[in-house]
């Protein structure tokens, strides 16, 4: 009985971890991006809010918009997200933003070393931010936003079909696409 206990046990440990990879803790790269993109700012940031959302946190996500009979563009759009981490930091001290020119200069050297393309840079003396995209294939398959401001730091990661992603929501504000997005 004692060693059926124990191979139990052990089953549904596996189980879990398997079932919940990716569920919690942001991955090495995400932890990596983060670590560069601070160390460009000099300052001082402790984490706010940090998690990952793989498979199995999708698949609740979409079992909750199921209950919703009224929102396919909703069920769409979580068929086509496979992986999502979000990173929210704080400063200990107000970040300088006068130099936000070299700063998202900075940033984008680091995006851009690993394998990250803008689509779209912004900044003013309150904020700074960058929207990243990876194309696999001639896919948007990952898409990274790096939002920084005096006293916070938000960084996003969405993987998963976003062309289909994005299709649903255009789709959802009333534009109607002809052509397909295409990346080369």
């Amino acid at each position: 009985m004692k060693k059926f206990l124990t191979i139990s046990l052990f089953i549904v440990i596996l189980f879990s971890s398997v079932l919940f990879v990716g569920c919690f803790g942001v991955d090495g790269n995400f932890s990596s991006l983060k670590n560069k993109i601070i160390s460009s700012t000099d300052n001082y940031y402790h984490t706010d809010v940090e998690f990952s959302v793989g498979s199995f946190g999708i698949s609740i996500a979409k079992l909750a918009v199921k209950m919703d009979d009224n929102d396919q563009n909703a069920k769409e759009i979580l068929d086509n997200i496979t992986h999502v981490q979000v990173g929210v930091y704080k400063s200990h001290k107000n970040c300088n933003l006068n130099n936000g020119f070299q700063l998202i200069k900075d940033i984008n050297t680091q995006m851009n070393e690993n394998g990250w393309q803008y689509v779209v840079r912004s900044r003013n003396n309150k904020e700074v931010t960058g929207v990243y995209v990876k194309i696999n294939n001639n896919e948007l398959k990952e898409l990274f936003v790096v939002t920084l401001n005096r006293r916070e730091l938000t960084l996003v990661e969405v993987r998963g079909n976003l062309e289909k992603v994005l299709e649903a929501a255009i789709r959802e504000k009333g534009f109607k696409l002809k052509h397909s997005l295409a990346f080369n």
